[in-house]
């Protein structure tokens, strides 16, 4: 598998970078670019017709921990996740969001349905571009994804930055 940022090897990986046989979860092996993404092969564990259902929950906590994806915490985030372009479109384009739960749990819950809004992650995420953790309040994090989408929209179409 090649990363779908720079094109060099990517490996399925835990959020640690340890490699794992489960092929869901990859990570860029070079250095420089270190991105996650998931395989769209990890939405066979889910019931894509109730992206709401409570199974879907528990196996989203289970993935995440046989993942070690970072659970429970207590700062908010924000993310910017690339996304391939729509017919007609002439300049690459992101999606920025700010959540509570790691940005690659967020990531899941987009391309799974679950609180996706107008889908663009859903329909066109192909790899966790970039994130910042350690915001403190709702308000700080609302902001910075605001931002932080302003900032973008000089190199980028986005989508999200509310």
């Amino acid at each position: 598998m090649k990363c779908r940022h720079c094109k060099a090897p990517a490996q399925s990986s835990n959020f640690l970078g340890e490699s794992i046989d489960k092929q869901y979860l990859f990570k860029c092996q070079k250095k420089k670019c270190g991105r996650f993404f998931w395989h769209r092969r990890v939405l066979s564990e889910f019931d894509m017709h109730d992206s709401y259902s409570s199974e879907n929950k528990v196996k989203e906590n289970e993935l995440c921990e046989d993942l070690k994806i970072p659970n429970h915490l207590k700062h908010r985030s924000v993310y910017v996740i690339k996304l391939s372009r729509d017919e007609g479109e002439k300049t690459d384009t992101v999606y920025v969001g700010e959540t509570g739960h790691h940005p690659l749990r967020r990531y899941l819950q987009h391309l799974r349905g679950y609180k996706s809004g107008k889908k663009h992650v859903k329909d066109r995420g192909k790899y966790l571009l970039s994130f910042e953790g350690g915001l403190k309040t709702d308000e700080a994090s609302k902001n910075r994804e605001k931002e932080l989408g302003s900032q973008l929209a000089e190199e980028y179409l986005v989508f999200g930055a509310h």
